[in-house]
């Protein structure tokens, strides 16, 4: 109710002062706990604005700008101080943006609690159209960003056009193709207007994929509807669009039937049924960060698909060509060779052009999805991964059918199970419910995850500082989007947030706010690495006490035969010397070299492969083996 009633105030304000243009009201995430939500709001206007000495007194009871504006506009400017008591109220503050004739923006704060149990209304295309091209036509650019992220919400692949002109040159490109299958056009525009270009378009002889088109206007209804139905248009909607009548009008264009509405909770049913079809599919996950492998790794073998890895571009055409997958997932951002280029070699090769190559990438990266496709990938998917997109993406592309299940590996036992279950309620700079649903609720390899990411990332403030003062701008980026990716992976939300907002600062020269990114950069950073170290101390005081090693307690041949391997395997498959670390610890826990393993164990979980070899050679000399 408050929240409404700060809105409405606002919002007739915004229409008030606004003779042409637009009023935009907006809501952003800006923190998220375990209990309860801070949301940013804003209403922008585009009309008379205020001047600093305006600004200062618009807060103030039975006061507006001057009294020219009461006699203009009316009122008294009372809402508005109603409106500052109510959002202090929610825990928040409210502040207002403005030029005179160029508009005002109020921005406001609130804090919300969480509700446990979300119910939302599935609104899921027919398995043939997910993933289809839509072209939205619109002169205005809050119009075309609300429609994108409507149908980008609904699977679709969208491209945008400012004009009638532009989009019909936009499917002349595209005809021969991937063609576009459905079009929505905004009716009134300036030059031609969205019926005229739809008659156009289903009459050009360049374009023989005709695209179904939907009409979107904001008034004249009962003109538009009657020209619309001459011209051949397949739908038509009001404005502003709802989600669910832009997607029933989408359904009714293509000839489907409009589902029953269902509110659900789960929200996966649908997903699962999909996903059965395609289990045991054989994928090749192509990711640098061995955290987010293991991220990937860990949602992928949970729907029951068989993984494998590799390092970075190169690899992955190596070992395209020597095996077969169902579907590639490929990381953007590799040393040695990057996920565009590591596609284009890949599709080279005949018989690897219907291969499903998907990509990795960071939403925010303008360009990431049309450079993606351009380099030969079928779709992509957005980080930090979440299951549900992730698995509606490979039921998309990978094709159904019977196939051979690996062999589960069986549970550990219960009492193991017990020690892993060992986290706290809360943990200061993650979401735990966030980063456990990535890796499918396995406690055990997100404290894992955790203390790598602790081990490896604690000097990146000084690696991009030092970057920076050398000129280094795209080491400074990359370590900005490694900490960035592996935040996000693990719940750490607020990171992951000051991260995208530093990398993109680097990218873009932003050097005016580079020092206040990297010191709330830095600020996060410090607040997730004192929330691992707090659970990594709790543990250790939870742990057994420590038993006296006993000399001559190892197995020296078997020993010897796992250093060995370890060696050979640290710089080809980590994981699998991961393994074999874990083999060896029942043989040295109580041994003269204790110390030694518990030192080498976090080089290898910290990824210090040099120092991991050194830790080796010195165990080895230490029992009298030869690696």
């Amino acid at each position: 109710l408050r929240l409404g009633q700060v809105l409405i105030n606002l919002c007739n304000n915004a229409v008030k002062f606004t003779d042409k243009g637009e009023v935009v009201v907006s809501t952003r995430m800006v923190e998220r706990g375990e209990q309860d939500v801070t949301l940013r709001f804003s209403v922008r206007d585009t009309g008379v604005g205020l001047t600093e000495e305006q600004k200062g007194k618009l807060f103030q009871a039975f006061s507006q700008a001057d009294s020219s504006t009461t006699r203009r506009y009316g009122g008294t400017g009372l809402g508005l101080t109603i409106s500052r008591r109510l959002v202090k109220m929610m825990g928040g503050e409210i502040r207002v943006e403005s030029e005179p004739g160029k508009g005002s923006e109020f921005i406001f704060t609130v804090k919300l609690g969480l509700a446990s149990r979300v119910a939302r209304m599935r609104l899921e295309p027919t398995v043939d159209m997910r993933g289809m091209r839509v072209l939205v036509v619109d002169d205005n650019a809050s119009s075309r960003e609300i429609l994108q992220t409507l149908l980008e919400s609904m699977s679709f692949e969208v491209s945008v056009a400012a004009s009638a002109e532009e989009g019909i040159a936009e499917l002349e490109k595209e005809a021969r193709g991937r063609f576009y299958r459905l079009v929505v056009m905004d009716w009134k525009m300036p030059g031609m207007d969205g019926i005229k270009a739809c008659a156009v378009i289903k009459s050009h002889p360049d374009i023989p994929q005709k695209p179904k088109i939907i009409i979107a206007t904001a008034y004249g209804r009962e003109e538009v509807m009657l020209r619309s139905q001459k011209a051949g248009v397949e739908g038509f909607v009001l404005k502003p669009v709802s989600q669910s009548v832009l997607f029933d009008a989408i359904m009714l264009a293509f000839d489907k039937e409009i589902p029953e509405r269902q509110r659900t909770t789960d929200g996966r049913a649908s997903t699962d049924e999909e996903l059965e079809k395609i289990r045991g599919a054989s994928v090749l996950l192509v990711e640098d960060n061995e955290i987010n492998q293991q991220v990937a790794q860990e949602i992928l073998e949970n729907g029951g698909l068989v993984v494998h890895i590799a390092s970075n571009g190169k690899e992955a055409v190596e070992m395209v060509k020597d095996a077969d997958y169902d579907a590639v997932l490929m990381d953007i951002q590799m040393p040695v060779m990057g996920g565009f280029e590591a596609t284009r070699e890949i599709r080279k090769e005949e018989r690897f052009r219907e291969l499903p190559i998907i990509a990795m990438t960071a939403h925010a990266m303008a360009g990431d999805r049309e450079k993606s496709l351009e380099a030969g990938m079928n779709d992509h998917v957005t980080k930090p991964i979440h299951p549900d997109a992730l698995f509606s993406t490979l039921v998309r592309w990978i094709k159904p059918g019977e196939r051979q299940m690996q062999e589960s590996v069986p549970d550990e036992p219960p009492e193991k199970e017990r020690e892993a279950d060992i986290l706290p309620p809360e943990l200061p700079g993650f979401l735990l419910a966030s980063g456990l649903e990535r890796v499918g609720g396995n406690k055990k390899l997100y404290r894992k995850l955790l203390g790598q990411f602790r081990e490896s990332q604690q000097d990146v403030v000084e690696k991009i500082k030092a970057a920076l003062q050398a000129g280094d701008m795209e080491t400074a980026t990359r370590v900005a989007h490694t900490v960035r990716g592996v935040s996000g992976n693990l719940g750490a939300e607020d990171l992951y947030r000051v991260s995208a907002a530093l990398e993109k600062g680097i990218r873009e020269g932003e050097r005016h706010t580079l020092d206040e990114r990297i010191a709330e950069f830095e600020f996060h950073l410090k607040l997730v690495m004192g929330g691992i170290k707090a659970l990594e101390e709790c543990r250790s005081k939870q742990a057994a006490p420590e038993i006296p090693p006993q000399k001559g307690s190892a197995d020296t041949e078997a020993v010897k035969v796992l250093l060995q391997e370890i060696a050979q395997l640290l710089e080809s498959d980590l994981m699998e010397a991961l393994n074999r670390l874990e083999i060896l610890e029942k043989h040295l826990s109580h041994s003269p070299v204790q110390k030694e393993f518990h030192r080498l164990e976090k080089q290898m979980e910290s990824f210090d492969t040099d120092s991991a070899l050194k830790s080796l050679e010195s165990i080895a000399r230490s029992l009298d083996i030869t690696l």
